[in-house]
């Protein structure tokens, strides 16, 4: 299996459960609505996984070769795990912003960071929203 054997939902609830798994709900509702806000934004592509699979954009992506197959660790956060309590908050968040059924938690923020990362772009920028180990912004 490839990425691009994925729905957006399915690589939606992945993106979600690699960059915030642990984060509490509110935390991967903010990834999922940043994500959301990038496809509304002419800035990135306009569709979602383009948005999620952008070059250098999530870093749980950044060393994964997109044309090869997954290896079993990769395929393992897109398996169904119904019983586990990460998988079904991921699942729930990635089905909401992807058919919009709760508003934007962020104030529409279209970047994110660990509260203990300082990349150039976060530089004089207020957060929109803390949550967790990260922090929100709209650039």
């Amino acid at each position: 299996m490839k990425l691009s054997d994925l729905t957006d939902i399915q690589l939606l609830a992945g993106t979600i459960r690699k960059e915030a798994g642990g984060e509490p709900m509110l935390g991967k509702m903010a990834v999922a609505c940043v994500v959301r806000n990038r496809v509304a934004d002419r800035r990135w592509p306009d569709s979602w996984r383009g948005v999620m699979l952008q070059a250098q954009q999530f870093s749980c992506y950044n060393d994964l070769d997109r044309e090869s197959d997954l290896s079993p660790a990769w395929l393992q956060v897109f398996t169904e795990h119904r019983a586990e309590t990460w998988w079904r908050e991921c699942q729930y968040v990635a089905f909401g912003a992807y058919w919009n059924w709760y508003g934007d938690v962020t104030g529409r923020a279209n970047h994110y960071c660990r509260h203990d990362c300082r990349p150039a772009w976060r530089e004089g920028r207020e957060p929109t929203l803390s949550v967790g180990a990260h922090v929100f912004f709209r650039l």
